[in-house]
């Protein structure tokens, strides 16, 4: 059985802003550094938790988070394409505000997110791929490193689909994104999964 820790990025400064990034990578794409002071905190989480591996969206806002994490351990860090963030395509790096304004039939006013519909607009990865190839990381890590504690530094969206992969559910929107910095934690064994807990913060009650 692998147990997975999946935690979301730091704030960064496109979300203070209030801009949906997808796969945009660039400085407002960077963390705050308000939020890179609390990562600090989280550095404790490697030993408390029994880290053994450590994987990473390769988007700035994730390595940042995962190097500020990992800074006093001496565990390397990989970087995987499947967990970057859904893209937006054309719609990466718009302000959340206008997309409302402009094109509300595709927002789900519930969880403040695009409907899956969305990407017959703005020419971005379908859904069905991203969920296809987030799975597909999970089964190969889980089948590769068994009994292990895996950390995941990744992004909401990719958290949430993989969380409703693992309760069966093939609508994308039923939970609200995770909190940056939250942690969701999940077991997976031969093709069956356990969801421990989700969008919960670092503290003493996720440890135990």
């Amino acid at each position: 059985m692998t147990t997975f820790f999946l935690i979301r990025h730091g704030e960064t400064i496109a979300n203070q802003l209030g801009y949906i990034q997808g796969t945009m990578d660039n400085k407002l794409s960077s963390l705050t550094l308000q939020s890179k002071q609390q990562i600090k905190d989280y550095q404790r989480l490697i030993r408390e938790l029994k880290i053994s591996y450590v994987f990473t969206s390769p988007l700035i806002r994730a390595r940042q988070t995962s190097e500020i994490i990992c800074q006093k351990s001496s565990l390397p860090i990989v970087s995987d394409d499947r967990l970057k963030e859904v893209s937006y395509g054309e719609w990466n790096g718009k302000l959340l505000s206008d997309l409302k304004k402009n094109y509300s039939s595709y927002i789900d006013d519930a969880t403040n997110d695009l409907k899956p519909s969305a990407n017959r607009v703005n020419n971005g990865e379908p859904y069905n791929h991203a969920r296809k190839r987030i799975i597909s990381f999970f089964k190969e890590v889980a089948r590769v490193v068994p009994q292990e504690n895996v950390l995941v530094v990744t992004h909401g969206w990719v958290i949430k689909t993989f969380v409703e992969a693992c309760v069966d559910s093939k609508n994308t929107l039923n939970f609200n994104n995770p909190s940056n910095l939250s942690l969701t934690k999940l077991t997976l064994e031969q093709g069956k999964s356990h969801i421990c807990f989700y969008n919960r913060q670092y503290d003493v009650e996720v440890i135990e």
